[in-house]
């Protein structure tokens, strides 16, 4: 077994103190840690005052617009090209163009449509479908 450089050529004496030097260090180190963990307060964002009626209300202001253009580009994300035009129309509208797109209650009725067209296009013809990815394939050329 090596001994460290640190105690080399030390008397027992020097060797032990040093020891129990680290030793003492160690377990003061470790006991203060153990202390602040045991006094820190928990992490908070937001103090919740004490009553049941809060001075502050969380800021609704255009919430329904938000979620509406949320909706809006994820179908502009996740969708095919029929799609992809509708939520880009929907989106360039009107608000209220855009609500009556992405309304679940009316069914999401120009964005389904479009949906539904797109599904149709890629499932209903293999021939389409072979050409379309024959024209990609063939775009994609310089960059292979």
């Amino acid at each position: 077994m090596r001994r460290s450089t640190l105690l080399r050529g030390r008397s027992p004496a020097v060797r032990a103190a040093v020891r129990r030097g680290l030793a003492g260090t160690t377990l003061a180190t470790s006991a203060a840690l153990l202390a602040g963990l045991i006094n820190a307060a928990p992490a908070s964002a937001v103090e919740i005052p004490p009553d049941t009626n809060p001075p502050y209300l969380p800021i609704s202001l255009g919430e329904q617009a938000r979620l509406d253009r949320c909706a809006g580009g994820f179908a502009l994300h996740i969708g095919g090209p029929e799609m992809k035009g509708a939520a880009a129309k929907a989106l360039t509208g009107s608000p209220a163009a855009l609500a009556t797109a992405t309304d679940p209650v009316t069914g999401m009725d120009p964005l389904r449509q479009a949906m539904v067209k797109d599904r149709d296009s890629y499932e209903g013809s293999p021939v389409a479908s072979g050409e379309r990815r024959q024209r990609w394939e063939a775009s994609n050329n310089p960059y292979w």
